[in-house]
């Protein structure tokens, strides 16, 4: 017998929010939408791809050990900011239920090797249209005086 889906059940509009449990186990159901994440940066695999896991900030602790899967962040358009892994980052982009490496290594530009990116083959992605590292608040704020 086949379940039917509670519309109740399924996210709403553009998601907008951490890379966290959540939001993977309904990755499928974001599929051709544009999110926004705030995820951690992971690893480096070029210059226009990379890994994100779950935010440092996110204050969740879910006391069963699960650890979400990193999701593949491509950025074809604008190659990204030097990111350092461990770094926090707001990507804005479009939710890819599969990689597929030959017909996406062809926008790479310089492929960085066959076996590179071949782990990512079928596995979810974000085609980036925004990579942001947030800036640090460092101004002091002034305080304001009464007009007199």
């Amino acid at each position: 017998m086949e379940q039917l889906l509670d519309p109740d059940a399924l996210p709403a509009g553009p998601y907008a929010g951490p890379y966290d449990q959540a939001f993977a186990e309904d990755l499928e159901h974001y599929a051709e939408q544009e999110v926004t994440l705030r995820a951690q940066m992971e690893t480096v695999v070029n210059p226009v791809a990379f890994t994100i896991t779950t935010p440092a900030d996110t204050g969740e602790e879910s006391g069963e050990g699960e650890a979400v899967a990193p999701l593949l962040v491509v950025d074809f358009d604008d190659p990204s900011p030097a990111l350092r892994p461990g770094e926090q980052v707001e990507i804005t982009g479009t939710v890819h239920e599969a990689y597929n490496v030959p017909d996406t290594e062809e926008n790479l530009g310089a492929p960085p090797g066959p076996d590179v990116l071949a782990s990512y083959d079928g596995q979810p992605f974000l085609n980036a249209t925004s990579v942001q590292t947030p800036t640090p608040q460092t101004a002091i704020p002034q305080a304001t005086t009464p007009a007199s």
